[in-house]
């Protein structure tokens, strides 16, 4: 029977903060290691979402960076150029930034701590991410995707949805339309989506992106639908778990922590617990 992650043996988990440079800017990162009686050759990157989810998550993902530090995977959480403590400045970040920037995380976190390979770990948008690079890093061998973006196109709509949802509640009406708000972008200017400049570089990636396994990509994957209680399996989840050679579906009955809700949510235990069931099947 499978230990439930509030009661095994819980070492300490040490947390290591350093800045590390990809080209010409420094990002910040945390590793996350613990002494513990079995030595894991299989490191993690967690690939944080996008706009204030990273915000609403962080204490999730805290929580099992240490969960998978405790059980011997040591884990590199990092913020991407443009985000948190890491150089630069979110207008200036892209998808083609953030995705050099967990190559560069892998490749920091081998030389931190000499694992032979490498799990990426992302949720929503850092999930689509993650999915998008594995197959171009050698060394990645597993993918934890928690309820990834699979259409960049429908995910910028909900983006800019966020930014009437504010014009309605500042202003009572709606002063641009989504259309007014592309304008905007095409015009050279930024929209701003809960606090950070959306440009037309993001935009455009993000719109651009339909998400599909690679075949050039054979690692295990897990895919993790996030909703409440009785779901069922959502058809585009569906379709890209059976993308993968070795993907698995895990239907998880946990609140949106990745948003702002009544509901104080410093951990995702049936999250967590689905995802460490899937490691210790594939950790070889």
């Amino acid at each position: 029977m499978t230990t439930s992650p509030s009661t095994i043996a819980n070492p300490i988990v040490s947390e290591k903060p350093f800045f590390f440079r990809n080209g010409d800017y420094q990002l910040f990162g945390v590793l996350h290691t613990a002494q513990t009686t079995v030595s894991r050759q299989l490191a993690f990157v967690f690939c944080h979402p996008c706009f204030e989810e990273k915000l609403w998550a962080h204490r999730v993902y805290v929580g099992m960076a240490r969960e998978l530090a405790r059980r011997g995977h040591p884990v590199l959480r990092f913020d991407y150029m443009g985000h948190g403590d890491s150089d630069g400045d979110f207008e200036q970040a892209t998808v083609a930034t953030r995705l050099s920037d967990i190559a560069c995380a892998v490749r920091t976190l081998k030389a931190e701590s000499g694992s032979a390979s490498i799990g990426l770990l992302g949720l929503r948008f850092g999930a689509t991410l993650a999915a998008m690079i594995a197959d171009s890093l050698p060394d990645i061998s597993h993918l934890a995707l928690w309820d990834p973006v699979v259409d960049g196109a429908a995910y910028m709509q909900e983006v800019l949805l966020s930014n009437l949802a504010t014009q309605s509640a500042v202003h009572q009406k709606i002063l641009h339309t989504r259309e007014e708000l592309v304008a905007q972008m095409e015009a050279g200017g930024t929209v701003n989506i809960e606090g950070y400049g959306l440009t037309r570089a993001l935009y455009s990636e993000a719109s651009a992106i339909k998400l599909n396994p690679s075949p050039a990509w054979s690692g295990c994957c897990l895919v993790a639908q996030i909703g409440r209680a009785n779901q069922k399996p959502r058809k585009n989840l569906e379709v890209l778990c059976t993308g993968y050679a070795n993907g698995e579906l895990a239907l998880c009955t946990e609140e949106v922590f990745w948003k702002e809700i009544k509901p104080y949510c410093p951990r995702a235990e049936n999250l967590y617990q689905a995802t460490l069931d899937w490691l210790i099947k594939h950790d070889q």
